[in-house]
């Protein structure tokens, strides 16, 4: 029996009478039945005698993950992907004007970073959310997604642009400058490269990246914040640089964070885990064309579904895998008394 292919079968609901007989046969000579995976020894257990029990189903449910990122045809083949998570931060800058006051630029931003799944912990199994996310045979998404949120939540940034192992992207935006709100501006700095968005902003005019800060106001604005039209040639006061801007994001509050797309995984090993395993080690252990081999108990995931589902014939291959991960909570909430 091939063991890769058996194992999908009964995740996915689709073994055949033939093919729980051929397991039958095994079980008599090995019955912790090795050549499954937790989460395919659950739905064996469920075809052909119905409740699962308590343990098997909490080891089933522990090796289900869901992580933010979104190439799953990659974890699959055994390599380690990136994981993508964004963090929202209210930072300022205090500036000093001509007429001894000043002026306060407000920011909200948004920085993206992306890491090695190995070195993130942008990942949960289902067996650490207590409540059942499968409601109405919907998968809560909003559920998943916030328990995510909640293990990576930190109230200090931690983005900042490079181009190495660790990759950030921050987008800044503008909203206020004194007590006047801007509007249509972002920058981006990509460590490599730095872009300003804006009708009034031309950054050919420095040469290290600063652009004029005044450009973002009229002139009766700038006469009221600064009590001083805008210098032709520009003055020092009237710039802000990208390295102002990185530092004040890096001093500011972190008032969000959150992830764009998860990956549901399944048919792991017992013993794997996303950040248990050192990236070039990280191998597909199961020979596609073995036979009855022993299924490893660091196997990576050998299927995923991508959330939020863009195409209507995964979504309908995710039915079964759903309903079996709710079997997997009732029957613990069986076994603790609380159906």
């Amino acid at each position: 029996m091939n063991t890769r292919a058996i194992n999908i079968d009964l995740i996915l609901n689709r073994a055949t009478q033939e093919d729980l007989s051929g397991l039958a046969v095994i079980a008599s000579n090995d019955p912790d039945l090795s050549i499954l995976s937790p989460l395919a020894k659950a739905a064996y257990i469920r075809a052909t005698s119905g409740p699962i029990p308590e343990e098997v189903a909490r080891v089933a449910l522990s090796s289900i993950f869901a992580i933010a990122g979104e190439d799953g045809e990659a974890l699959r083949e055994g390599e380690s992907i990136i994981v993508f998570t964004n963090e929202y931060v209210n930072h300022s800058i205090e500036l000093d004007l001509p007429n001894d006051k000043q002026a306060k630029i407000c920011f909200h931003s948004e920085g993206s970073v992306s890491d090695f799944l190995g070195n993130s912990e942008a990942w949960i199994s289902l067996d650490s959310i207590p409540e059942n996310p499968i409601r109405g045979g919907e998968l809560a998404q909003e559920a998943i997604a916030g328990a995510i949120v909640e293990r990576i939540w930190h109230s200090s940034p931690q983005c900042y642009p490079s181009d190495t192992d660790f990759i950030g992207v921050i987008t800044y935006g503008i909203s206020t400058i004194g007590d006047f709100g801007v509007d249509g501006f972002s920058a981006c700095d990509y460590c490599n490269a730095f872009e300003v968005a804006h009708q009034s902003i031309d950054l050919e005019e420095s040469d290290d990246h600063s652009f004029r800060w005044t450009d973002l106001l009229s002139e009766d604005q700038l006469v009221d914040i600064a009590s001083k039209e805008r210098a032709h040639p520009p003055e020092d006061w009237e710039w802000i640089s990208r390295e102002q801007m990185l530092e004040s994001y890096q001093n500011g509050e972190v008032v969000k964070c959150g992830i764009d797309r998860f990956l549901l995984c399944f048919g792991s090993g017992e013993q794997w885990r996303p950040d248990g395993v050192v990236e070039d080690e990280w191998t597909t252990s199961i020979d596609e064309e073995a036979e009855d081999e022993d299924f490893c108990a660091f196997q990576m995931p050998i299927l995923t579904i991508s959330y939020p589902i863009a195409d209507p014939k995964e979504e309908e291959l995710t039915l079964p895998v759903l309903d079996l991960i709710d079997y997997l909570y009732r029957s613990l909430q069986k076994a603790s008394g609380k159906d």
